[in-house]
């Protein structure tokens, strides 16, 4: 996990991209526009800085996609090195996904870029 400062500065800009992959959603339609493993990316962050550890399901809904085609993404972000599964040592058949640090890493720096191009908008 990144430090508080981090998780302070970009928490908030990831949820705001959550909401508009939303309202995108809301306006095209999901065979439209459709980018379930973003999705899923978003959710995991959020996920990760709540303490939450993602099961399957939520990341089916979160990407919109059958479970079946959850655990495909699922499977290419794994090989990718975007994600772990991580055992739930309190029921060892439940497997949770988590970023891994590297990506994570990757993904606070996209954060970041992202910000300097939104302010450079909003400055012009």
């Amino acid at each position: 996990m990144d430090s508080p400062g981090a998780a302070n500065r970009h928490l908030p800009l990831c949820r705001a991209l959550i909401r508009q992959r939303q309202l995108v959603t809301d306006l095209v339609g999901s065979m439209l526009c459709a980018n379930p493993v973003w999705d899923m990316l978003l959710d995991l962050y959020v996920a990760d800085h709540e303490g939450r550890l993602p099961y399957i399901w939520p990341l089916s809904v979160a990407g919109k996609v059958p479970i079946s085609s959850a655990h495909r993404k699922i499977d290419a972000m794994v090989q990718h090195g975007l994600v772990v599964r991580v055992v739930d040592e309190s029921d060892r058949r439940r497997v949770g996904i988590q970023l891994t640090a590297e990506f994570r890493e990757r993904l606070e720096l996209l954060f970041d870029r992202l910000m300097l191009a939104f302010h450079d908008v909003s400055c012009s």
